[in-house]
């Protein structure tokens, strides 16, 4: 008879569940992108024929066609401004985009060794990183990096979480430029 027997301690359970809807947001919002920008280059695609179309028009009417034929042309030129107008909404909608992604992707970048985030929680554009800190100045050095950096603003870290040297428990209230959120490039650049 074999006896198996998990002797992982429950937080090490917990930040392994963590870690796998991490990973699963993740996939899920690269799969989202993915569809978007589909979608996007099939309108680019539909706007480009509609032009060459529009071309085609203006050059047999220029040769003499009648004018029912240019009722047509008006009418297809009139659908063409109505599916360029909905391409720029959609395009404007994508500029209003907020990409959190890159927020993981730079705090990924930004945790110093003896570092390691827990889970990071957000309210418009408030958050929250909870996690454990091998040594003070390991957390402290995180802060630092986190004050120097132009994407965050209001960065406080409480002192009741520097009393301890070893092993620390902690929590770092900051906010975020929403500048840093806006393009898919902002947040990765401002280093």
């Amino acid at each position: 008879m074999e006896i198996k027997l998990n002797l992982l301690p429950q937080d090490k359970k917990e930040k392994i569940s963590r870690q796998r809807h991490f990973m699963a947001a993740i996939f899920w919002e690269a799969i989202i992108l993915l569809a978007v920008l589909m979608a996007m280059a099939f309108l680019f695609g539909i706007n480009y024929v509609l032009s060459l179309n529009a071309e085609t028009a203006h050059e047999s009417q220029s040769n003499g066609s009648d004018k029912d034929k240019y009722a047509v042309i008006e009418k297809y030129e009139s659908e063409f401004s109505e599916v360029n107008s909905k391409i720029s909404d959609s395009l404007s909608v994508a500029a209003d985009q907020l990409y959190w992604s890159n927020l993981f992707v730079k705090m990924s970048r930004m945790v110093p060794k003896g570092v390691d985030i827990i889970s990071i929680s957000t309210k418009d554009y408030a958050i929250i990183l909870t996690g454990e800190a091998a040594t003070r100045d390991d957390l402290v050095a995180f802060k630092d990096v986190l004050v120097s950096d132009s994407c965050f603003s209001n960065v406080d870290l409480p002192l009741a979480d520097l009393v301890s040297r070893d092993n620390i428990d902690f929590e770092i209230n900051l906010n975020i430029n929403k500048d840093c959120l806006k393009s898919n490039e902002g947040i990765l650049d401002k280093k």
